[in-house]
């Protein structure tokens, strides 16, 4: 980076998916994430924590080029564990990538041992960069993403965008104790945009029944989308309802199961663009049991949180258009 500044991504996506790389490649494909993966190598920043094994390793790449020993070769940790990243000393630049694909939601992490044992969570990524980052000794860029919000938005899963909100909140926190004991730091928490408006809705007499209906959606141990990887069209009324139930606690009625595994064998449209595909279908029969309903699976165009802290965040305007906040960083950063 210019001006002596150093800087780390960290994501729950692939590290090379578009808000990350939007910071450092540039390409007119946002879904060239092997060539992406390229510019990464040669930009060599201090930190890449995140998901995308497969677009740096020879045996998954379409081109077969060895971007993890290229890594190595300039110094970098690279790490594959949460062991290996919760071992590391600062001294080295990190390159971890967690998953051949995007790291898993929060739920189905923390309900799986050996996911537990395996990928760290973004808190602990947001703090390996941030102790990296530090101990270089110079000033700093780190974009953290909480990804997977968005993704669970697409398809109406309420346990998946929960959970994977409240692991986003911890890496603020984070951040923001980081921030405490250096006051120097500015910490800016926003979203390039809204989601398919989930919202709860009243339901019972008086709305009464809202709160403890949506209680189920804390305890619900597996994501919508992950329940979706164990269906398949053949299976029986009962075996979709027992495989929901084990998932989020809630018992389906025949007709409702019905709805289900009608949306699982009409092999429907793309689950992230309609909400007649399968995972919306359940999410939208669940609202009955959650409170927690949808307007659709794609971005929309509300106003958005954008808050920030430290200094410079007293001259961040109430409302703006978001391309306008890399003004405002260039401006920070100068005064820096």
């Amino acid at each position: 980076m210019k001006h002596g500044w150093v800087g780390g991504l960290v994501t729950t996506a692939t590290v090379t998916h578009a808000t990350p790389a939007g910071f450092l490649a540039q390409s007119d494909k946002r879904d060239d994430e092997e060539g992406i993966a390229t510019q990464y190598l040669e930009r060599a920043i201090q930190v890449y924590l995140g998901g995308g094994y497969r677009f740096f390793d020879p045996a998954l790449r379409s081109d077969k080029k060895d971007l993890l020993s290229g890594f190595r070769e300039k110094g970098y940790a690279v790490l594959r564990s949460r062991d290996e990243l919760l071992s590391q000393k600062s001294d080295k630049p990190l390159f971890g990538t967690f998953s051949e694909s995007h790291i898993p939601y929060t739920v189905d992490h923390l309900n799986d041992p050996a996911l537990l044992r395996s990928i760290p969570t973004l808190a602990e990524m947001t703090t390996a960069a941030l102790t990296r980052l530090e101990h270089t000794g110079q000033g700093f860029l780190l974009q953290v993403e909480g990804a997977k919000i968005d993704h669970a938005a697409h398809v109406n899963d309420a346990p998946g965008l929960v959970r994977d909100q409240i692991a986003f909140d911890d890496a603020i926190g984070v951040a923001l104790r980081f921030q405490a004991e250096h006051p120097d730091t500015l910490v800016v928490v926003t979203t390039d945009h809204g989601n398919s408006n989930p919202g709860l809705f009243g339901q019972g007499d008086g709305y009464g029944d809202s709160d403890k209906l949506f209680s189920k959606v804390g305890r619900m141990s597996r994501s919508y989308s992950a329940i979706s990887g164990d269906w398949y069209a053949d299976m029986t009324i009962g075996e979709l309802t027992s495989l929901i139930h084990d998932g989020t606690g809630i018992e389906l009625s025949a007709s409702e199961a019905g709805l289900v595994l009608d949306a699982i064998r009409s092999h429907g449209p793309n689950p992230y663009t309609y909400q007649n595909a399968a995972i919306p279908t359940l999410a939208s029969i669940l609202a009955n049991h959650t409170a927690v309903s949808w307007g659709g699976t794609s971005h929309t165009g509300d106003y958005v949180t954008l808050t920030a802290q430290g200094p410079g965040a007293s001259s961040l305007p109430s409302l703006l258009i978001n391309t306008d906040l890399n003004a405002f960083y260039r401006k920070c950063m100068a005064r820096a």
